[in-house]
């Protein structure tokens, strides 16, 4: 969802009806981090309803314009505050999500963003991670 909006249980709800099986919807808009405190993806709980959706969330940890807009980072600590969300993500054995807007080549107007980018996934597979869909990571974690 654009701007990251998220409605209990209304959201949930529609994306399954829609017959999407993957979000990563639950992210911070202004901010980075783990916002429901796991790097793991887990199947979507309706609390409502007292069941488990056919969705499974892969929380998004970093958005490029979080860091730049939002917190006005500069490139160096905009590649701290990821790596450090990486290293996170490695520890517990999860994943990092990110997001990057494809504004990111565009460096007159979004300078910094495309060099983090870069470095960002320069890091990963430098630390052997893999570097892939949304679709693809969860593949590794859940059956067929």
């Amino acid at each position: 969802m654009h701007y990251l909006r998220w409605q209990e249980p209304d959201t949930p709800r529609l994306v399954e009806r829609l017959g999407m099986r993957i979000d990563s919807t639950l992210g911070f808009p202004d901010e980075t981090g783990f916002r429901r405190g796991t790097t793991m993806p887990f199947r979507v709980w309706d609390h409502v309803a007292g069941r488990g959706l056919d969705l499974w969330e892969m929380p998004l940890a970093a958005m490029e314009s979080a860091l730049f807009v939002r917190r006005e980072l500069g490139v160096e600590e905009a590649v701290r505050r990821t790596d450090r969300l990486a290293e996170t993500a490695r520890r517990h054995g999860g994943a990092l999500v990110a997001l990057w807007h494809t504004t990111l080549w565009d460096e007159l107007d979004y300078p910094g963003w495309v060099e983090h980018f870069l470095r960002t996934l320069d890091g990963a597979v430098d630390g052997g991670a893999a570097v892939s869909g949304l679709s693809d990571a969860l593949s590794s974690w859940t059956p067929g």
